[in-house]
């Protein structure tokens, strides 16, 4: 049966497919892969001093959010899961690349077409996961913001227009990929087996 499918597909283990512009749970994978594939993606286009994984930063935002909102931590570890699919594509060009200017409400707003994307398959992540689509309103972005600050500081002296916000006060010591690919697994684990005794 050849079923039409939207964009091209990339290639997964196990004789997987995923078509990014089409995703579907069953085609997921499972949280061993994600932590795998983050665990050997690095932060910042690979520009930091020494390798430092999106697993690791996954794991600091899973941290930083459960200080102030424990039940959102595991969106937290899971913010970037679909990089696992789509790749880690840095920041400023993904904001550059993809923007088209649109009207709206009588001013010129831009859209990222590339966000819809990782969207469509971040829901995928969740729903192959048993998760809810929540609103983690802003909790996990500021985390966010706070770790890629923290990570400027420590793993990129001197690099200029990353921090929006203060770091945070712990000092980040980077670990390797087979080391933050465990890390993300106990804390995927630790996390979903405290939501399960939350409910």
């Amino acid at each position: 049966m050849n079923e039409s499918r939207i964009g091209r597909p990339i290639s997964a283990p196990h004789r997987r497919q995923f078509w990014p512009l089409d995703p579907r749970p069953e085609e997921v994978g499972g949280i061993r892969e994600i932590a795998s594939t983050l665990s050997k993606q690095c932060r910042f286009g690979g520009r930091c001093i020494e390798f430092y994984s999106v697993a690791q930063h996954s794991i600091l935002v899973a941290e930083l959010v459960e200080r102030v909102a424990p039940p959102l931590a595991i969106y937290g570890l899971l913010h970037d899961a679909h990089e696992a699919l789509t790749g880690d594509i840095v920041t400023p060009l993904k904001r550059d690349l993809w923007a088209r200017p649109t009207a709206k409400g009588g001013q010129f707003v831009h859209e990222y077409p590339m966000a819809e994307v990782e969207r469509r398959v971040q829901l995928a992540v969740l729903q192959a996961l048993g998760l809810p689509d929540l609103d983690t309103e802003g909790v996990v972005e500021h985390a966010d913001l706070v770790a890629r600050a923290t990570e400027a500081r420590d793993l990129m002296p001197g690099a200029t227009g990353i921090a929006e916000v203060e770091p945070d006060a712990q000092t980040i010591v980077a670990i390797p990929p087979h080391a933050a690919e465990r890390a993300f697994l106990a804390t995927f684990e630790r996390l979903m087996a405290a939501r399960s005794l939350s409910r």
